[in-house]
């Protein structure tokens, strides 16, 4: 598709070295004569709106010397006469992990019937100016992300007035740039913003002032933001003089919030006050992730502040999550209310107004959705209403997560980190459209050119961002195999081919760190196996990352006919076994000692028996681990921790333990038993939050991608479908017996499979239709009845 017609690359004169400037670009459109296209390209993040109206919020992610292009279709959204068009451009300028530090620039046009009639450029139509409104000195948000927002306003000079002006400030002026960049389409699909409510608002009530000890609060739960500014001034990040501090809400102020209480309930209804030292929470009826936006009057002068988080930690509102959640606003006096709203996007239950100083009256409160369109293709309605709970939160947190890349979590970071994405993106056959997502992902690794940042050969362990402190996780880079190689075979349009210089070159650089047993030793970067105490046992000889080298080779050498590979990665697995097994359990780790031995060091976990299995290390069919299996089986589960047995073995945690542990009973054929543990393990999540988290406890982030996992596992035992290998075309079913009636459709790339489930005379009967040209393939089971409608032919490997 042809990319730009007459548009250039702009920015603001003189500021294109300068950090966290926000600019306002606008022109004006005559009604056009014809279908019109929005078409744009910009850096670090956009917003456009049309005749005042918010309408998309961009660019999707794109790799180094690459930027992405939006297509917005401009039919209905066009007015009779002249109509204002507006770009909202954020120029960070900024390291961080959820995009690439790069020059700001916008490139714009609008088309009609292929011909350019509104354009970027020196000779263009578009004027631009610095949004003043927005304060530049300002702190980060997060360790991953940029700025906090701080914001000065006055009756003539409103958030977003600007956008209906044919200049957005005095001082109007745009500079052209020569850019080398390439382009790539958007690739993604677009979000949906749809408006979002509170469902419960409590009393506003007076904030406590928190006390201080030598001038610092005494309560420590703001030491990662004192660390984050203490880094910065080391990196040459923080501003010399900063403008505003919007920690000091937190500071200042403790806010109680008690969700027990029912006479702290406000009945609904607008407007309400809000004076010099109160606030008043909103609650929403689950976690959304988006732009907070509320309407608000200063009776005087005021400085409000927004601040919000995922949960309520010892009944305070707070930001304890390293992310400082608090927007600011400094409001001059005014008769006509402010329509305010966070430029960016973040997750939330709570929320609330708070008035610094001065006073205010609310009109209204809500959050502008930003999320992944709703898949109609997908259906899924059980008889366990646990099951349904957990599926509904598993795909709301999917959509939070899964936009232009695959990220971790949508509030603290927003950055593609691998692995987390690994279990994100099986997700996308069923609630996203034709792996859109997963290619995006795939390519900009495809496409990632080596930085001084990180070792040749070595890939960025979230990635489209910037790694300034040289870490990197190098079993992440091995997880990235998995996901290609799963992405392979749910993406016809791609070819191994593509990707065989970024695996070699991986397997390259790990061949540096394999000791004289062939195993890996002391490799360099962050050493990740899980958040648990089994990632204290990293070093030297780590027996669970050498599992997943072992499950690499494999990959690798299957998909490149690479004989040698396979050859190597048997050793690799007898080795392990060699050295780590002890007849139940393997040990975690081995230490090279003072005379250059290597020697066992007894350590322990849960997730190193996930990983000998998951990676096919251990077959727990095989007698010689009759004990591995028992002990996988009888000992490990949900309550093994509250209950306090066998704390000789490390607990498994969420991320990745839990996860490793549901796939691989599923695996075995125990599906009845999977969906009990699920219930067990994540029913209280789905009931807290609506969503799913980082941990099993609430300690990190609540609405984390690679959870939505979970709703994978049970479409696919409820569904019968284990597996879609859409490139060969074969489709793996089961036949096990389980306790639940269900309807189920899952999107196919030739059509839906329909799947009926019912319990019958206290057996389970499942009916099948499946879309023609499909091969389907019975893995063993408990011999429930099947029934095939339009695929008779139902084979047994």
């Amino acid at each position: 598709m042809e990319h730009f017609i007459a548009a250039k690359p702009i920015w603001l004169p003189g500021k294109e070295q300068e950090r966290n400037v926000f600019a306002g670009f606008t022109a004006v459109l005559d009604s056009p004569s014809g279908p019109a296209v929005l078409q744009l390209a910009g850096a670090s993040f956009y917003k456009v709106y049309i005749n005042g109206t918010f309408v998309h919020y961009g660019p999707a992610k794109a790799p180094h010397g690459y930027a992405r292009i939006d297509r917005i279709d401009l039919s209905g959204r066009l007015r009779p006469g002249a109509n204002h068009m507006a770009v909202e451009v954020a120029g960070y300028n900024n390291p961080a992990y959820n995009g690439l530090k790069m020059q700001p620039f916008l490139q714009a046009e609008v088309t009609v019937n292929g011909t350019a009639v509104l354009y970027t450029g020196a000779d263009g139509h578009f004027t631009g100016a610095e949004l003043t409104g927005h304060r530049q000195k300002v702190l980060r948000y997060s360790v991953a992300r940029h700025y906090t927002e701080v914001y000065r306003l006055s009756p003539e000079n409103g958030q977003t007035d600007w956008t209906l002006s044919d200049n957005p400030a005095t001082g109007a002026g745009i500079a052209e740039l020569a850019l080398d960049l390439s382009y790539l389409e958007r690739g993604a699909p677009y979000p949906e913003y749809d408006q979002l409510l509170p469902n419960r608002r409590l009393k506003t009530v007076p904030a406590l002032k928190r006390s201080l000890v030598d001038g610092v609060p005494a309560l420590s739960d703001l030491a990662w933001v004192y660390y984050l500014e203490k880094m910065d001034t080391e990196r040459g990040l923080l501003f010399d003089s900063l403008e505003a501090r919007n920690v000091e809400v937190f500071e200042k102020y403790d806010f109680p919030v008690d969700l027990s209480d029912p006479a702290a309930l406000e009945p609904a209804g607008y407007p309400f006050p809000v004076r010099a030292g109160e606030f008043s929470t909103f609650i929403m009826p689950r976690i959304e992730v988006g732009f907070i936006q509320t309407q608000v009057t200063a009776l005087e002068d005021s400085v409000i502040y927004l601040i919000f988080d995922e949960k309520i930690l010892g009944n305070r509102l707070s930001s304890e999550n390293h992310c400082l959640n608090a927007v600011s606003y400094h409001l001059k006096k005014s008769a006509a209310p402010y329509d305010l709203t966070t430029f960016e996007p973040y997750g939330l239950m709570y929320a609330a107004v708070v008035a610094d100083s001065g006073s205010i009256l609310v009109h209204s409160f809500g959050v502008t959705e930003l999320a992944h369109p709703q898949q109609p293709r997908f259906q899924f309605h059980a008889s366990s209403p646990e099951l349904n709970e957990i599926m509904a939160a598993a795909v709301h947190t999917f959509r939070h997560n899964a936009l232009d890349i695959f990220m971790d979590c949508a509030s603290r970071e927003r950055a593609g980190w691998l692995c987390d994405s690994c279990f994100t993106a099986r997700g996308e056959p069923l609630w996203g459209d034709s792996c859109n997502i997963g290619r995006n992902s795939m390519n900009n690794y495809r496409l990632y050119t080596p930085h001084d940042d990180i070792p040749a050969g070595m890939l960025p362990m979230n990635y489209p961002g910037d790694h300034v402190d040289h870490c990197f996780i190098p079993q992440w880079a091995m997880w990235f195999v998995i996901q290609l190689d799963e992405y392979l075979r749910n993406d016809p349009r791609n070819e191994a081919a593509a990707y065989r210089k970024i695996c070699y070159d991986l397997l390259a650089f790990l061949g540096k760190y394999l000791n004289q047993d062939g195993l890996l030793e002391k490799l360099p970067g962050w050493n990740f196996v899980e958040w648990s105490q089994a990632n204290q046992w990293v070093l030297d000889v780590s027996y669970p990352t050498n599992m997943l080298y072992s499950r690499i080779l494999t990959l690798i050498g299957s998909l490149f006919q690479d004989d040698d590979l396979l050859q190597q990665a048997r050793q690799v697995k007898n080795e392990i076994i060699r050295q780590a097994f002890d007849g139940t359990c393997f040990v975690d780790n081995a230490i090279r000692d003072d005379q250059g031995q290597l020697k066992l060091t007894g350590n322990r976990s849960e997730v190193c028996q996930y990983y000998a299995c998951y990676f096919d290390i251990a077959d727990l069919g095989q007698p010689e681990f009759a004990g591995l299996r028992g002990l996988i089986f009888e000992t490990f589960g949900p309550d093994r921790e509250k209950l306090g047995i066998r704390p000789d073995i490390a607990y498994a945690n969420a991320f990745m333990g839990n996860y490793l542990r549901m796939e691989l009973l599923q695996r075995l054929g125990y599906h009845r038993r999977m969906l009990n543990e699920i219930v067990a393990y994540f029913l209280p999540m789905a009931r807290t939050t609506g969503t799913l988290w980082e941990m099993m406890k609430p300690d990190c982030s609540l609405d984390h991608g690679f959870a939505s996992f979970i709703g994978v596992l049970i479409a696919r035992s409820l569904s019968g479908i284990l597996d879609v290998d859409e490139r060969r075309k074969i489709i793996t079913i089961h036949d096990a017996e389980i306790p639940y009636d269900a309807d189920i459709s899952l999107p196919l790339l030739a059509g839906d499979a329909k799947c009926s489930r019912r319990v019958v005379n206290g057996r389970s009967v499942l009916e099948l239709d499946l879309p023609e040209g499909y091969q389907a393939i019975l893995q063993g089971g408990s011999g429930e009845t099947m029934i095939m409608k339009s695929q008779q032919n139902c084979e047994t490997p």
